[in-house]
């Protein structure tokens, strides 16, 4: 019947196989139990005499056939059972041999040539045990090999200790032909029981009844062997007695371990290799082993030769040595790799697999960055690294020293408070998203970012498991997303003061666009000339007139969370100050900021829409986009960009300088006039080198005949500067600040009035 052995091996037995190892396992138990009966009571007959040494030679004969059944059914291993199989044929052979020249002395064969011809028996049993060997180890790396070869050792030098101990104290002469013959099949033997010893620790001494079979099978064959070779120096030796049935009784276990259904099979190969690390306890033994021979050898009387042992114990005792010496290393690499197993490479915190950890905790918090594939796509993949190191390095110091900081996944981070007040997790959690929110420097480029955080909380007095506690955190973070970014959640609803304040100013942003109110307004602030101040245009910038109060973008632009609530606020805003200007009657052009996300054929839609109520409207729009805009789809901002310039509608490239597109956008893109970031304006009169960057930026400009606008001119000093710079155009509180309709239209008229005028003398906005 079919049957599977092993890892993927096939094994195949017929019931003809069968049968036949039935048979020859009868016939094997029969023909010892004729050669014990025989060499119980020996018969004076002489023919009696043969029918024993037929049944100890038929004995050896049917081992070595069971041997090479096995090596024929059982896939992948026939060719160490098939030498074996060959080995005990031989034997048997050369026994018989033995017989005819033992009964009939005057054919005049010689003992000494008899008996070197079991030479092949031991060589092929050897050639078969390190091929068997040899497969337990493949695959199993450096220490197995050095500690299965260390027991070896020590196995063959206690082997010929005792022996070598049971020939000096029989007074053994080794100069005998006969007896060297012998002493050297001795020694064969114990290389087979090193051999076996070898696979034993290369298996971790988990085989199965097959190698136990061999083994003790093997071992009476080395008694009978030893004590043979006591005999023939001492022409002592007596056919027919107990001795003799150390080697049938030896074929007879052997037999019987290749009839085993899973002799050698791959299935105890396997037990082995999942075994697991090599325990250290054997090769412990070994060693100590190895010492005591060699103290024994040093102790041993006059005359005794120990020398082959103490050599074999002294290399076993050096491989022992090499093998610590790797086990050290290997541990001290093993338990760098773990650490670094858990450490992130890139922020240096702990990872995800610390949570792992079966640490008790009290809340645990789990944050995410906030849109960091555009951050990602703005900054390129090694400035978003930067920026995940920083938000790392702040991260470090907004929490206590018993707080744990480790970075959970792409752009995700974690904080493990125990022991902390489960109550006010959700305000730390806020605490930590505020100070995220204070600009990085990345690359020289000021860059802001919001986080939002779900908090996982343990209830009742004990700790919980933080990896349970995570994935609340988690859970509470997906489940906050949906309010927007920026917010601390809980599954429980906590949320802090602060959530509960950005929660209730989403709804009403999300209610006055909606409704379609008229509270978003545009102000505006005028940009002039920074040597006679006539004016180029005023950008709107968009209020939030809410209940009496005025609030600025940065009150409540963050709380402008979806792309939709986007585009109705721009769609108010290109509309409302294109209609306040026309309705004022000032010839002066607009220039109205477009979100990075806008810079889409919905831009031209809107734009459209715009036109559609008055031709001349297109050429008073100035759209103004930033660098990151075109950064995200460069191809498209090009086309919707283009198809702008053919409506009428001119481009101001916003906050140049901040970003990387530098030179190549003013080359490829439609541009027609440049806003120079206020981070570099604000500095000039403060830093030689941005001084110098500006002085260059602007003659390029003149070069390319575009105007360029300075935002941020707040002082006197500063606007001297830009004053002096060609084809300059100033924006700041020097000389005028946002203001509404009503406010523009009458500084508009006193402007007019006054004629040129030195913008850098101070504002000139009326009270």
């Amino acid at each position: 019947m079919p049957a599977s052995h092993g890892t993927g091996v096939v094994v195949t037995t017929t019931p003809h196989q069968g049968a036949i190892r039935r048979a020859l396992v009868l016939l094997l138990i029969l023909s010892l139990a004729t050669t014990a009966a025989f060499t119980a009571v020996p018969s004076p007959l002489g023919i009696s005499t043969w029918v024993g040494d037929i049944a100890y030679d038929l004995t050896f004969a049917c081992a070595g056939a069971l041997a090479l059944q096995a090596g024929s059914v059982y896939q992948r291993r026939d060719l160490p059972w098939g030498l074996i199989g060959i080995g005990f044929l031989v034997y048997a052979g050369v026994s018989l041999l033995w017989s005819i020249d033992y009964a009939w002395p005057e054919l005049g064969l010689s003992f000494t040539v008899v008996d070197a011809l079991w030479a092949p028996f031991y060589l092929l049993i050897i050639i078969a045990l390190i091929i068997v060997t040899r497969s337990r180890l493949h695959g199993r790396g450096l220490l197995p090999t050095l500690d299965a070869l260390l027991v070896a050792l020590m196995s063959m030098a206690v082997n010929i200790v005792l022996v070598t101990a049971f020939l000096n104290v029989n007074a053994v002469a080794l100069d005998d032909p006969v007896v060297l013959v012998n002493g050297l099949f001795v020694l064969a033997d114990l290389f087979i029981l090193a051999l076996l010893a070898l696979l034993l620790q290369a298996s971790q001494w988990r085989v199965s009844a097959t190698i136990w079979l061999f083994i003790a099978g093997y071992v009476l064959l080395t008694i009978g062997d030893v004590a043979y070779l006591f005999d023939v120096t001492t022409n002592s030796y007596t056919a027919g007695t107990l001795l003799d049935l150390t080697w049938p009784v030896g074929a007879l276990l052997i037999g019987l371990s290749a009839a085993v259904p899973k002799a050698l099979d791959r299935q105890e190969s396997a037990r082995s290799d999942a075994a697991g690390s090599p325990s250290a306890l054997i090769p412990a033994l070994a060693m100590t082993g190895a010492v005591a021979v060699l103290i024994f050898r040093a102790t041993a009387p006059t005359g005794a030769t120990f020398v082959p042992a103490a050599y074999l114990a002294a290399m076993a005792l050096l491989l022992g040595i090499v093998r610590l010496v790797l086990t050290v290393q290997q541990s001290s690499r093993l338990a760098t790799a773990l650490v670094e197993s858990r450490i992130d490479p890139l922020t240096q915190l702990p990872n995800r697999r610390s949570l792992e950890d079966p640490q008790p905790s009290r809340a645990v918090v789990a944050m995410d960055i906030d849109d960091m594939a555009a951050i990602n796509q703005h900054l390129g993949t090694l400035g978003g690294d930067i920026l995940l190191q920083e938000v790392a390095a702040r991260l470090r110091t907004g929490v206590r020293s018993t707080d744990t900081v480790l970075r959970s996944g792409g752009d995700e981070f974690a904080v493990i408070l125990t022991p902390f007040d489960s109550a006010d997790a959700v305000d730390l959690a806020d605490d930590l998203i505020s100070l995220l929110k204070r600009p990085f420097t990345i690359n020289g480029e000021s860059v802001t970012i919001t986080v939002s955080a779900g908090v996982g909380v343990a209830h009742g007095r004990q700790p919980h498991d933080t990896a349970h506690l995570f994935s609340e955190a988690t859970e509470a973070l997906r489940v906050g997303r949906a309010e927007g970014p920026g917010l601390v959640t809980s599954l429980e609803g906590e949320v802090s003061k602060k959530s509960r304040d950005r929660l209730t100013r989403r709804a009403a942003v999300r209610q006055a666009l909606e409704a379609d109110a008229r509270e978003f307004v545009p102000y505006f602030q005028p940009i002039v000339n920074s040597v006679d101040g006539s004016v180029l245009a005023a950008e709107a910038l968009v209020r939030w007139v809410r209940e009496g109060k005025v609030l600025t973008p940065a009150q409540f632009l963050p709380d402008v969370t979806s792309v939709e609530e986007m585009r109705k606020l721009s769609r108010r805003m290109l509309l409302s100050s294109l209609t306040l200007i026309h309705e004022a009657r000032l010839p002066i052009s607009v220039t109205v900021n477009i979100p990075p996300e806008l810079l889409t054929e919905y831009l031209l839609d809107e734009v459209d829409s715009v036109l559609e109520r008055s031709a001349d409207w297109g050429q008073q729009l100035i759209i103004e986009v930033t660098e990151t805009a075109i950064i995200r789809n460069p191809d498209q901002a090009a086309r919707v960009l283009s198809e702008l310039q053919d409506r009428g509608v001119k481009i101001f490239l916003d906050d140049f300088g901040s970003g990387w597109s530098g030179l190549g956008t003013l080359r490829d893109l439609p541009i027609n006039g440049l806003k120079l970031d206020a981070t570099f304006v604000q500095s000039v009169t403060r830093d030689a080198r941005t001084a110098s960057i500006v002085r260059g930026i602007a003659t390029v400009a003149e070069e390319l005949h575009l105007p360029m606008v300075y935002e941020g001119v707040e002082d006197v000093e500063t606007c001297g500067f830009i004053k002096a710079l060609p084809a300059s155009f100033i924006q700041g509180y020097v000389f005028a600040r946002p203001m509404p309709i009503t406010d523009l239209t009458s500084w508009y008229s006193a402007h007019l009035s006054r004629g040129p005028v030195d913008p850098c003398l101070g504002n000139t906005q009326p009270a």
